[in-house]
């Protein structure tokens, strides 16, 4: 036994636990060994949903009287399809319905949550915010309801949730996040309840102040209602309520739901209350009277600190007034004009399209504005929640997506920071055994000097990119292991935590083969010495082919495993970066193509990839990556796909990281996933323009009925070789597309990709011949006759 081992039995047995022995070795021998530890982000987060998720399921579990959250509703409750059996689960996760919205200002620090029931969550892990009405004796929270309509303002971060009781209530909450100047950003939500029917209607309306969030209970230990409309929770200033409540109570775990106490909050005309709770259950109401008269509406305000820093001030008794008497000042109808001003007038700015298909449009502009929510400031994080974290991994494809969306100079003020990120031994370090993030992170450097030109930003950055290279080739010499199937390509890691655990893992590969492709391009634009680097991209190059012939010979057919250590499975899917983004391999590469091929014969169910490794749900961005393979083999499967995304979609036009095969609600990770905006802009970004090989090309792959009638523009177009705008019309009788380019290097040639038949083709009013349109970059009419 090595001395490890014999440290981790004796540490056992001394706690009485030396039975599951066996079993921990047995886990630790799994794999191959990094010499890292776990990245203490994945433990810190994993700890706290198993500690988390233990209270959740005891105390829900024996209170199901409450009104819980909707994901618990579902989760809890066994007539419902997600219901979810505790016996032998020793906690209680949202695992079947992990959904819901960011919203946030351009460029703030911070975002709140809506879940899909309207349930506002003003940060990550934090209480949260209901809505309730009472109907004669009937307590209503919209989580309860089957039915409810949520939509975005505009396609933009503002979340608007609808719900009708009774057929007689309607009840209409809008909630945005607006930045605040010193204050930071602030949460604003207006509730408006209208009268559908004919006759005066008489009820209450509640704010409601929840122990809970969407990954479980949220602790309350003081709830502290003050006579100016402000609320405290664990002494800190935690709402502004601009409506002086009717009434107000509290309870707790040992007293009850305080739905149970409506009727007391009702009529007890008090506007203080308080409220402590040693289990950290407190929970309590605001509640107005209301009577409507046919038709006729009225409103509530309330008013959230978003961003973390601002709440821990707000426990000093001076900030805090001073915090609400500020934040009390606006108007709701102007800020939220004002707000929506600001993201109308960015959104003009970067890539704009217009194509034939309403929910297209519309998930593109959503998603398009999501990505700017994403990005805060100088650094970019894949969620507005569970994931606001900064991962190089989640930010090569989130920033990738930022800069071909035009956003250059959001893109280059987090780029500007990996200079901080770069140890000294040359690692870009944002999380432990990373093998990945060098390549990711040269290659999204390079990415932004190939998209911008921007000669100055590559001789800033050249020395970290050497560098960055540099350690690729030693760490690829840190691998020992002399089998043909491992030798000299990178040593085990964690890598992307869906593949597995530990091993020599391909994603690593490819990844560190397109950093040491952006290396060597970068010394040819600069003239510099490279022949090192070069040396060692051909040495890796050979080793990765070498391991893969050896997989070849093992699975019987030129196929990409996940590692040389396993079978195809449904982890295979992060081979596929050798071609999206990496284009270390052609997208009709005999091995990509067969990797394709098993994935969607063996890992698709109803339309969407399922990724058994992990995510145990149908993968989002995954299902993207092989969209993005479809494109590049000019298969209009990729179509198919798109169609799926959309039907799986949010009513917000977002995803989560997976999504369970039943509910068709997400099963890990952030409700609101920024990996998968960001591959969702550049699926449809390269489904209407793609450069290959120096090559322009036009749709390469779009439905053939946007060429029968129909219109589609692309301007403010981001490529390798400059701006893009062009236009395609077509009639019953052909199509014409105009070029407006702004190049500043040419492409070789332009390659216009028609998915119906045409019988002439004239090229700026001459006739050309070919069976195939590929047409000199100064081209600027083509015009196709069916």
């Amino acid at each position: 036994m090595r001395v490890k081992e014999f440290l981790i039995a004796k540490a056992l047995y001394l706690v009485g636990l030396g039975f599951i022995s066996d079993y921990v070795f047995a886990f630790l021998s799994i794999g191959y060994s990094s010499g890292e530890p776990i990245p203490k982000v994945l433990m810190d987060f994993n700890i706290l949903n198993i500690v988390r998720g233990l209270f959740t399921r005891f105390v829900v579990s024996t209170n199901l009287d409450w009104i819980w959250p909707y994901w618990m509703v579902k989760q809890f409750y066994a007539t419902s399809e997600g219901f979810s059996a505790r016996g032998f689960n020793p906690a209680s996760i949202n695992t079947n319905y992990r959904n819901w919205t960011g919203i946030g200002d351009l460029d703030s620090e911070y975002e709140a949550t809506i879940d899909p029931r309207g349930l506002t969550t003003p940060y990550f892990n934090s209480w949260s915010l209901d809505t309730w009405l009472q109907i004669g004796d009937k307590v209503y929270s919209p989580a309860q309801e089957e039915h409810c309509e949520q939509t975005l303002l505009h396609n933009l971060p503002i979340v608007v949730t609808t719900t009708a009781y009774e057929k007689k209530i309607q009840m209409t909450s809008t909630v945005f996040a607006k930045d605040f100047g010193d204050l930071k950003t602030v949460a604003y939500q207006r509730t408006e309840l209208k009268n559908l029917t004919k006759t005066t209607q008489s009820f209450c309306f509640s704010w409601a102040f929840r122990p809970y969030n969407n990954d479980g209970i949220a602790l309350i230990r003081t709830l502290d209602f003050r006579d100016n409309g402000d609320v405290y929770i664990n002494g800190s200033l935690a709402a502004v309520i601009l409506q002086i409540p009717n009434g107000t109570t509290t309870s707790s775990l040992s007293r009850g739901d305080v739905k149970l106490f409506f009727d007391e909050a009702k009529s007890n005309g008090k506007i203080t209350d308080y409220r402590k709770s040693r289990v950290g259950m407190a929970t309590g109401l605001c509640v107005y009277h209301v009577t409507l008269p046919p038709g006729k509406s009225a409103a509530f305000e309330a008013r959230l600190p978003v961003d973390k820093k601002i709440v821990q001030k707000l426990r000093q008794k001076k900030f805090s007034a001073a915090y609400s008497e500020q934040v009390r000042q606006g108007n709701y109808a102007a800020l939220l004009q004002e707000h929506l001003g600001n993201w109308q007038k960015k959104m003009q700015s970067g890539l704009r399209i217009a194509v034939p298909d309403a929910k297209i449009q519309d998930c593109f502009e959503a998603n398009k504005a999501f990505m700017l929510m994403f990005y805060d400031n100088t650094y970019i994080t894949p969620g507005p929640s569970t994931y606001h974290e900064f991962w190089f991994r989640d930010a090569t494809y989130l920033l990738n997506g930022l800069d071909k969306l035009g956003f250059h100079q959001e893109t280059r003020n987090v780029l500007n920071t990996f200079r901080k990120r770069i140890l000294a031994s040359g690692l870009f370090h944002s999380q432990q055994g990373e093998w990945d993030s060098n390549g990711q992170a040269i290659w999204t450097l390079m990415e932004h000097y190939r998209l911008t030109g921007d000669k100055d930003f590559l001789k800033e950055n050249y020395d970290i990119i050497k560098r960055g290279a540099q350690w690729i080739i030693g760490k690829a010499q840190t691998n020992l292991n002399l089998h043909p199937g491992y030798r000299n390509i990178m040593p085990p890691g964690l890598s992307a935590e869906h593949f597995g655990l530990n091993d020599y893992y391909y994603w690593d590969d490819f990844w560190s083969l397109a950093g040491l492709q952006s290396a060597v391009q970068a010394c040819e634009e600069l003239q510099k010495k490279g022949s090192s680097l070069s040396r060692g991209l051909a040495k890796l190059q050979n080793a990765v082919n070498t391991s893969l012939l050896y997989a070849e010979a093992h699975l019987g057919q030129p196929i990409m495993p996940i590692s040389p250590s396993r079978r195809m499975d449904s982890a295979a899917v992060g081979c596929l970066s050798a071609y999206y983004p990496c284009r270390v391999y052609a997208a009709d590469d005999q091995r990509l193509v067969n990797t394709v091929k098993y994935l969607q014969e063996k890992c698709f169910i109803r339309g969407g990839f399922f990724h058994d490794v992990n995510h145990s749900g149908y993968g989002t961005y995954l299902t993207m990556h092989i969209a993005q393979c479809y494109i590049g083999q000019r298969s209009a499967k990729a179509l198919e796909i798109l169609g799926w995304l959309l039907k799986v979609a949010s009513p917000t036009w977002c995803w989560p990281e997976a999504i369970h095969p039943r509910t068709l609600g997400g099963t890990i990770g952030d409700g609101h996933h920024g990996w998968a905006a960001a591959d969702f802009c550049l699926l449809v970004r390269n489904m209407l323009y793609l450069e290959e090989n120096n090559d322009l090309l036009i749709t390469p792959v779009v439905p053939a009925r946007w060429y029968k009638g129909e219109k589609i523009s692309v301007s403010k177009a981001a490529t390798y070789f400059g701006e893009l705008n062009y236009t395609i019309a077509s009639s019953a009788r052909g199509a014409t597309l105009t070029l407006q380019p702004r190049f500043t290097r040419r492409p070789r040639r332009i390659a216009w990709v028609v998915p119906v038949p045409y019988r002439k083709v004239l090229v700026d009013g001459q006739i050309y011949h070919g069976e195939e349109i590929s047409v000199p970059a100064r081209t600027k009419q083509i015009q196709i006759f069916y």
